[in-house]
């Protein structure tokens, strides 16, 4: 009966649902119509026919709640293609004590086992385009929360308390950052291409102002509208990266220009590209000092493509790093375990018996 009457409440919603998803696609269309906006697009570059190696890489998260504590369960894994090679993967276990900021705790974590591992790649197999799980700009972006913005100068302090969850999470972010810095350095100086490859992303770069006030359509649906009906990628387009203020300032006193890169002069380039006539358009990132590759990249891209307009490397990737709940369920029945071998009277007190059988 319920499922009966929510179906009935869908349908009654089906012409609002219709108007709301449709209408400013409708009014970007128009937009287009009426005034034209200069929007080049080249012709893919034909399929790669040279030599060459793809590395990706991707990361997986958990939390585990353990009611007096929390499990931060993360994994980053990679490898190049073509070739039967071996996968280079990272895993850790961390406990944390507070609930307070956790989720951006995992998210660090991982991202930070993803720029080691993408080192690791460039160090070991040095492919010729290491393609990254989101933009280059998501790498450059990752925050901290308002609560942490003002003690990040007490991560430099090697006195300070390392129990304490606040210090232990800036430093984190600290060696977070350094670890990013290094992966751009590293990937410029071997000659690696760092390519960024969003299919989701909800960036507005090219989106005109006129647009930006009226609609909540992306770059993705605005490209998509532009290049409806075609393959190929729009003009790369240079933008400033931007960061929260105290970050930024934070970059800059522990980051030190050189011959790659100026923290102070965030920058990086981005095109939209379509393998396909009726793909979803592609974000592309590359660093600036590495814009002259980018249609090497697509040629690449076509090489390794799916059939649907997405490359292959970072969907095995995704399918490697992922966490499963069997995997997530062994630690967790580990971490209740030992807890047991040490007070039987609090195992029982904090699991409750639904709990312990959903774990076994």
């Amino acid at each position: 009966m319920v499922k009966t009457d929510f179906i009935t409440l869908l349908n009654s919603k089906r012409a609002y649902i219709q108007e709301i998803m449709i209408s400013q696609f409708r009014e970007v269309k128009a937009f287009i119509e009426k005034n034209q906006p200069e929007f080049r697009i080249i012709e893919l570059p034909s399929i790669s026919k040279e030599e060459f190696s793809v590395g990706s890489l991707d990361g997986g998260m958990r939390k585990i709640d353990l009611a007096s504590a929390f499990i931060s369960l993360t994994r980053a894994a990679g490898n190049t293609w073509p070739g039967n090679h071996e996968w280079i993967e990272k895993l850790d276990l961390d406990v944390y004590p507070s609930p307070q900021n956790i989720d951006n705790y995992i998210y660090l974590n991982m991202a930070l086992l993803e720029t080691a591992v993408a080192r690791e790649i460039i160090k070991q197999r040095n492919p010729t385009v290491l393609i990254l799980d989101g933009s280059i700009e998501s790498l450059l972006t990752v925050g901290l929360p308002n609560t942490l913005l003002y003690s990040l100068p007490q991560s430099l302090d090697t006195s300070a308390d390392e129990s304490n969850p606040i210090i232990r999470h800036l430093r984190l972010f600290n060696e977070y950052i350094q670890s990013v810095w290094k992966l751009i350095y590293e990937s410029v100086k071997s000659d690696t291409l760092l390519l960024g490859a969003s299919k989701d992303s909800r960036a507005r770069i090219l989106l005109p102002p006129e647009l930006k006030k009226t609609t909540n359509i992306t770059d993705v649906g605005y490209v998509g509208v532009q290049m409806s009906g075609v393959k190929g990628f729009s003009e790369p387009v240079e933008y400033r990266i931007k960061i929260q203020p105290r970050i930024l300032e934070y970059i800059k006193k522990v980051i030190p220009t050189n011959d790659v890169f100026s923290p102070t002069d965030l920058r990086l380039v981005t095109s939209y590209v379509k393998l396909h006539e009726r793909a979803l358009p592609i974000r592309l990132d590359l660093l600036p000092d590495q814009v002259h590759r980018m249609e090497e990249a697509i040629s690449i891209l076509r090489a390794v493509d799916d059939g649907k307009g997405f490359p292959i490397p970072p969907q095995l990737a995704h399918e490697k790093a992922h966490i499963t709940n069997d995997f997530a369920n062994l630690v967790e029945r580990f971490c209740l375990e030992t807890v047991k071998e040490i007070d039987l009277d609090y195992y029982y007190y904090l699991y409750s018996p639904s709990r312990r059988s959903r774990i076994q």
